[in-house]
């Protein structure tokens, strides 16, 4: 509780001071030496809210603002709107009091000021845990299909999205040249990828061989076991053929009309 007021004090102090500042309109060092009317024109990934340069945005920020807000040392680092040394510092200031502020815990500390809690309870603190309002979500979770990094190893469903195949003639048997990853299967898709020809419903691992010259069945022949044939009709380049009559067959001979008699 002794904290947070004194932020607010400083916070209220602060933004009275301005008043006196009101008539100011001077350039603001940037980044310690960087000379510029306007912060927010130069690299927003040099000039944060980390204004001390420890990687993090902390208490530590606050403390090194309030001083440069009231005895005007050196800038920090930090992009902000509009070219007046009040506007800059009250900005300044009100940003970094709003990332500071948050108390998810409730113990009336700012969090900022404790860059070692576990808000959500779950035994890792950022940056091992990638979420730290979330505790299903943490370095020793079980990763999910569900868009979400949940064991924080920077991959989102890494290891557990299943492969689908696009299914263009509908015959449930998808194209192997057309896979994609989801969690679910998408419509338009199927789990399968053995068809040969996916703009042909006829011609697909479940259809029947016909003597056509082509593969129907995708078995990778073509009027391979046809349907219909024996030992006196067989299919030739697409079309049946009657084997000559007096042709062995099983139990006789072949009689020229495709019929094996005794």
């Amino acid at each position: 509780m002794r904290t947070l007021l004194i932020v607010a004090l400083f916070v209220n102090a602060a933004l009275l001071a301005g008043r006196f500042w009101q008539e100011l309109s001077v350039v603001a060092e940037v980044g310690r030496g960087g000379t510029v009317v306007d912060p927010c024109a130069t690299d927003h990934a040099k000039y944060s809210l980390d204004t001390n340069g420890d990687n993090s945005v902390d208490l530590s920020d606050f403390v090194y603002g309030l001083n440069w807000f009231f005895q005007g040392s050196d800038a920090p680092k930090v992009c902000l709107a509009g070219s007046s040394d009040l506007e800059m510092r009250v900005s300044f200031l009100e940003s970094v009091v709003e990332s500071c502020f948050p108390d998810v815990n409730n113990d009336m500390i700012p969090d900022c000021a404790q860059p070692g809690i576990d808000v959500d309870g779950d035994g890792f603190i950022a940056p091992q845990d990638c979420d730290d309002n979330d505790a299903s979500i943490n370095p020793d979770a079980t990763e999910v299909c569900d868009g979400v990094d949940n064991d924080c190893d920077g991959t989102v469903d890494d290891g557990v999205l299943a492969t689908f195949y696009r299914d263009d003639d509908g015959d449930n048997f998808g194209d192997d040249t057309q896979p994609i990853q989801a969690c679910a299967q998408p419509p338009g898709f199927v789990t399968d990828n053995t068809d040969c020809d996916d703009g042909n419903p006829q011609r697909n691992p479940g259809a029947t061989e016909f003597c056509d010259a082509i593969d129907n069945d995708c078995d990778g022949t073509v009027d391979d076991n046809v349907s219909g044939t024996s030992a006196c009709l067989t299919c030739e380049n697409g079309a049946f053929v009657n084997q000559p009559s007096g042709t062995p067959c099983p139990g006789g001979t072949c009689n020229g009309q495709g019929e094996c008699g005794g």
